[in-house]
């Protein structure tokens, strides 16, 4: 058996469609399909979203704000070794 099947049969749409649906800025679900958590393609010029990678999206219980510093991604830690932070131009105090 043969099954022929193309991106075109896959129920999408743009990621201006998509941002309008989820609530977010373009900018943002490209972010959100760079990380995978949204399916795309592009056609020419256009980011295609499937409809279903935002179904999914919609359907997670997220909690508003960014996550806590313990729930980093990036260290697993949540800290950065020798982080700055500016209190004014031109001081830098240690954290």
């Amino acid at each position: 058996m043969v099954v022929e099947a193309s991106l075109s049969d896959i129920p999408a749409v743009t990621a201006k469609e998509a941002a309008g649906l989820l609530g977010v800025s373009r900018a943002r679900v490209s972010q959100l399909c760079k990380a995978g958590h949204l399916e795309s393609w592009t056609v020419g010029r256009t980011r295609m979203v499937s409809l279903e990678s935002v179904r999914l999206r919609l359907a997670e219980e997220r909690r508003a704000g960014r996550p806590r510093a313990g729930q980093s991604k990036a260290r697993g830690d949540g800290e950065v070794s020798g982080a700055r932070r500016r209190t004014s131009p031109g001081k830098a105090v240690a954290c």
